[in-house]
Order: structure tokens, then C-alpha cells, then sequence
């Protein structure tokens, strides 16, 4: 898949059970990419190796949880437009064990899934070097439609699932709509400022790379303003 919120798609439609976190099959199903939005650009395939599963994109994955839980998730919660902004409840009462296995389990599956979804999408797969249909040419070789097209229907499912879980479990209004406004305001002028100057220090115009660094920028500053308003 061409863009990695796209890649949640593989799990989100896994019905809920006990042993599943959804939370962390989520950030699973991303993680083989966090590496590339450490570097600012897709140029290291470690996130995507078995080996890269547990030294790499687990740790990260437990390190975005925890922001998320502390400070993250209420922010998104107080700022997203109401029509989006979701609060699922919490799960039954599990064992402090059984909640960090399934937590493992679940980013686990979350990254098992990312890989072999690239594996039939991605010109040096495992599935694409062994199946020629995958390489055949229709104006594109297939495997590039499956990847583009893989990515848009992705990304549409992830929003529909999203839409769906805001009707079905809405958040406490707890902001005003002009308060929103300037939140998402000061989110475009920061990602603007910052994606400039990393440009003066760095240029390029590689798509893939330049869409790393917007969600790089943008994400610099959510982080920040909600420690702000923690301490504030």
C-alpha cells in the first residue's frame, strides 16, 4: 500500500473478542512504517523484516500507546469535528498478564498483516517474485494496481469504520467549535512553517517523501500542544 493509514483496513473489520485489542492491532498494522517517519523518508526496509517486528516497530508501538493514552487520545476526543470523535469504552477487567499478551498478540497480528499485504503489492514481495500474474502489464503491472487501488479502498474503509464508531460511541462535547477551529488552525500553520524550514534544510520533492514529512510536521505539533495543555 502506498500510504500507511491505509493499512489499518487489514484489521479493523476483525470482530471484537477478548483475546484482540483493537487499539494495538491499529498501531500493528502501521507500525512497519513507523521507521520510515523516524528518518523523514521511505529508505529503510527494517520495519518490514521479521527481526524488525520485535526490535523495532513492537517497542514503538507500546511508546505510541502509552502517549496515546496519556495525553493524545483526550485530544483528539476535545478537538476532532463531533461527527468524528469517538470514545470507546473500556474493556472488561482482565488480569494485568493476560492484557499485556494480548496487547503483544494483537500489534503483532496488526504488523503480520501490513507484511504480507506488501508482499503481494510491493515490486520486490515475496508473493510478487514468485507469481507472474502479479507482473503482468496493464498499463501498470498488477501488484501496482493492487497497491493503489489497495491504498484508496483502504483508506476509504478506515474513515467508514471511523464514522461508523462516532455514531455508535460519541465523545463528551468538551470544546466549542471556534475552540476547534483555532486547534485545527494552529495544526495547518505549524505543519506549514515546519515542512518549510525542513524543506530549506533539506529539499527534496520525492511524493512519498513529502507526505512523510507533512504527517511528520503535523504530528511534531499535536504532540507538543497536548503536552501543553497537560501542563497548562
Amino acid at each position: 500500500m502506498p500510504f500507511t493509514l491505509s493499512h489499518p483496513a487489514a484489521v479493523l473489520w476483525l470482530p471484537e473478542r477478548p483475546f484482540l485489542h483493537r487499539t494495538a492491532l491499529v498501531l500493528g498494522a502501521m507500525s512497519p512504517d513507523f521507521i520510515y517517519f523516524l528518518q523523514g523518508r521511505a529508505a529503510n526496509g527494517f520495519g518490514h523484516t521479521w527481526v524488525g517486528m520485535w526490535l523495532l516497530n513492537l517497542p514503538l508501538v507500546c511508546l505510541f500507546y502509552a502517549l496515546y493514552r496519556w495525553r493524545l487520545r483526550a485530544v483528539a476526543r476535545a478537538y476532532l469535528p463531533e461527527a468524528w470523535a469517538f470514545a470507546l469504552p473500556e474493556p472488561p477487567p482482565q488480569t494485568h498478564f493476560r492484557r499485556v499478551v494480548v496487547f503483544l498478540f494483537s500489534a503483532l497480528l496488526g504488523m503480520a498483516t501490513h507484511i504480507v499485504w506488501d508482499a503481494f503489492t510491493h515490486h520486490n514481495g515475496w508473493f510478487v517474485e514468485r507469481i507472474s500474474f502479479l507482473n503482468m502489464s496493464l498499463g501498470i503491472p498488477v501488484y501496482k494496481w493492487l497497491q493503489y487501488g489497495g491504498g484508496v479502498f483502504g483508506l476509504a474503509y478506515v474513515a467508514w469504520v471511523w464514522r461508523h464508531t462516532a455514531r455508535r460511541y460519541p465523545a463528551p462535547q468538551v470544546r466549542t467549535a471556534a475552540q476547534k477551529r483555532r486547534f485545527w488552525a494552529g495544526v495547518l500553520a505549524a505543519t506549514l512553517l515546519l515542512w518549510v524550514v525542513w524543506q530549506m534544510l533539506s529539499p527534496t520533492w520525492a511524493v512519498a517523501t513529502q507526505i512523510i514529512r507533512i504527517i511528520d510536521c503535523a504530528l511534531v505539533y499535536v504532540v507538543v500542544r497536548s503536552l501543553y495543555e497537560k501542563n497548562s
